[in-house]
């Protein structure tokens, strides 16, 4: 399952993707993962997600800081 962290990434990403045109195969050749790979990640029922290499890349991809890609500290409480 991927936490509301994820979520959000997943969500940030997304939308950076396509503000800037970019298929979901044009992120699985900048990642060289499997063409399904972004769509699965982008799917809310299943258990795949970036990693931090991944949002390293596609940072670059969009020219953004990291930082954008990632909710800011306060949205959630941690856990426990």
């Amino acid at each position: 399952m991927k936490s509301k962290i994820d979520i959000e990434i997943i969500k940030r990403v997304k939308a950076k993707r396509l503000e800037q045109g970019d298929s979901l195969r044009g992120i699985a050749r900048i990642l060289k993962t499997h063409h399904s790979f972004p769509q699965q990640v982008e799917k809310m029922d299943t258990t795949c997600k970036y990693s931090a290499e991944q949002l390293y890349y596609l940072a670059q991809e969009f020219n953004c800081p990291i930082s954008e890609l990632y909710p800011p500290l306060d949205q959630f409480e941690p856990k426990g």
